[in-house]
């Protein structure tokens, strides 16, 4: 892929034999940057044998299709209806948009799907899954999966102690090599970061399994997402608190996030989300008045090393005219102390990057996502080197 400008960002082994890579390329347009392709040989499940290859691939015929390679190979219609419905059987999962295509499947060749639901299941129970799927009725289909599973586990042989250690090995790796990303946007009201963030959110989501957003602290109630922050009119209206008193709501700041991340941040992170936050615990260094701290910075600099760090952080620079064009909250002078801080808050994070927001928001969203796929297709190189045991140098660096 490299040959044609894309870079390998994201590579997720979701069972023993299965890769799902997501390649980007650089000089596409937004939106389209992303190309993904599964690959897999024999389909298992938890390590579990469902389906061999050779049995998928059997009478599978070409079929038209379109651009420079008009034909292509695709399984026959019982193959993939085995395969889709052992699936969703398996995961106890199914909608009415699955149904539909399982109904569409079974309807081009009735009298070889029957047959192939007979490798799993006694004919009461493909009785009962034909009837919800020519129905498609969730509801009916629900009554039969519990039973349709159990048959199907039944089935299957037993894990061999190597495909044992294998599975283990692959949900491990998936823990210690996190696939998803904490992406924290800061800087001063007015720079833009609920629109960056929002442009963002679109892009990215094809990386992984999806985008959660979070406004400065990581919620303590797992899957209470924040889409929208509470909007401050005046910002630095209230006073300072006493330096105790300071002291106090940092280590409460520090404690709930340290909850915040294991309960609602820690587990996404390993399963593909990308999590953004709006704001973070570093602003109170920036913006002290905002957070009504008194506590000298060298106290929140030390309580912050105690604090999750995101994966990166972008810090938006803008020029205080523009600020005062978007928002006029504080006066001039606090604009440009600010600027100046959130510049230095940039120079003391690690693995943060100070950007320029005088321009588009299109472009600051080109500028940020080429700085994550570079992180990302990084992070990917170096995991391939260790699982492999060292490969030669791969630049980084976005092919033209």
């Amino acid at each position: 892929m490299r040959d044609f400008g894309g870079i390998l960002v994201q590579c997720l082994q979701h069972e023993l034999n299965a890769y799902y890579h997501v390649f980007w390329f650089a000089d596409r347009p937004p939106g389209s940057r992303l190309v993904k392709i599964d690959v897999c040989s024999d389909y298992r499940r938890q390590g579990q044998l469902i389906l061999t290859a050779d049995w998928l691939l059997e009478g599978r015929q070409l079929v038209a299709g379109s651009g420079p390679h008009p034909l292509f190979y695709a399984p026959a219609m019982d193959r993939q209806f085995l395969y889709y419905l052992a699936k969703r059987v398996h995961k106890l999962s199914v909608s009415d948009k699955v149904l539909e295509h399982l109904a569409s499947l079974e309807a081009g060749c009735r009298e070889n799907c029957a047959k192939a639901l007979e490798l799993f299941w006694s004919m009461n129970t493909c009785s009962k899954l034909l009837m919800s799927i020519h129905s498609t009725d969730v509801s009916r289909f629900n009554e039969v999966v519990h039973e349709a599973r159990r048959e199907l586990v039944g089935r299957l042989s037993s894990l061999s102690l190597l495909d044992r250690g294998a599975e283990w090995k692959r949900r491990w790796d998936r823990i210690w090599y996190p696939t998803g990303l904490v992406l924290c946007i800061l800087g001063p009201d007015g720079s833009g970061k609920s629109t960056i963030i929002d442009l963002l959110s679109r892009r990215l989501e094809g990386v992984g399994r999806g985008v959660i957003r979070y406004h400065l602290y990581p919620p303590l109630k797992p899957g209470a997402e924040k889409l929208d922050a509470q909007v401050i009119v005046d910002p630095h209206g209230k006073p300072a608190r006493p330096k105790t008193s300071s002291l106090l709501k940092l280590i409460y700041m520090l404690i709930k996030y340290n909850v915040g991340w294991c309960r609602s941040v820690w587990w996404p992170r390993r399963r593909s989300t990308i999590v953004f936050f709006d704001r973070y615990y570093y602003d109170v260094m920036a913006d002290p008045a905002r957070y009504r701290n008194s506590a000298s910075n060298w106290v929140v600099r030390l309580l912050g090393n105690f604090v999750p760090a995101p994966d990166m952080t972008f810090v938006l620079d803008a020029h205080p005219n523009t600020i005062r064009a978007r928002k006029v909250e504080v006066s001039y002078e606090e604009n440009v102390r600010q600027q100046i801080a959130y510049a230095e808050l940039a120079r003391l994070i690690e693995n943060a990057h100070l950007v320029d927001v005088d321009r588009s928001p299109a472009e600051i969203a080109d500028h940020i996502e080429a700085l994550v796929m570079e992180q990302l297709a990084e992070r990917r190189h170096d995991q391939f080197e260790h699982s492999l045991g060292g490969l030669p140098e791969q630049p980084t660096a976005l092919h033209q």
